[in-house]
């Protein structure tokens, strides 16, 4: 356990550390989206109007989630912090358009039907959490749909090796996660308390846009 570490440094470690770590190789590569993953993007994309444009913000290597929206006939922005990442994502979902950057610098002109932000917000400090969502917000169209999925614990950061690399994590609890959602302008739609892996435990969120 790490204090006291300010959000650049955090940034740069998380960066760091999927630069030099294996996380494709250990959790991407077999392009496998499981049952539970399914489902919620089922709920998801339902909601979504035919070939809509979905923003996805920790992107990673493109695959399975934005690989499965494209196939599924959507119109696919990522954004990653990794650039190893983005250019295996360029490579294996071409259709779709990546870019190298810190999302919280980001801008769009454009508006968003939906926006997903999977195994993603837990890597940035906690206390930017609020910022995150209200960018959300902003970036939306009327009624646009939210997918995420947060950690579960009171942690301000926690430091660990992680597939090779040093990775940083920062979460809140449950109710925190979901009042901070609420307090940004989204109606919660459906949550799943996931812990079926004692050693991943996820709050995975579905909302929509309110006015």
């Amino acid at each position: 356990m790490k204090k006291g570490m300010d959000p650049d440094e955090m940034k740069e470690l998380v960066r760091k550390g999927y630069e030099e770590g294996e996380y494709f190789e250990h959790y991407r590569k077999d392009l496998v989206i499981d049952d539970l993953e399914k489902w919620l993007l089922k709920e998801f994309l339902q909601r979504i109007p035919s070939g809509g444009a979905i923003l996805d913000l920790g992107s990673g290597p493109g695959v399975p989630f934005d690989r499965h929206l494209v196939d599924e006939g959507f119109s696919v922005t990522g954004i990653d912090i990794s650039e190893k990442h983005i250019k295996i994502a360029m490579n294996l979902v071409p259709e779709a358009r990546f870019i190298h950057s810190d999302f919280m610098q980001c801008t769009f002109d454009e508006k968003f039907d939906a926006i997903m932000s999977l195994y993603t917000i837990f890597h940035i400090p906690r206390n930017m959490h609020s910022a995150i969502f209200r960018k959300m917000h902003k970036w939306l169209k009327k009624d646009g749909v939210i997918l995420v999925s947060m950690g579960t614990s009171d942690t301000p950061v926690d430091v660990q090796e992680f597939v090779g690399a040093e990775m940083a994590w920062s979460s809140f609890f449950i109710n925190e996660n979901l009042r901070i959602i609420t307090e940004s302008g989204f109606e919660t739609i459906l949550t799943v308390d996931d812990n079926r892996d004692p050693g991943e435990h996820h709050l995975w969120i579905l909302a929509t846009r309110k006015e």
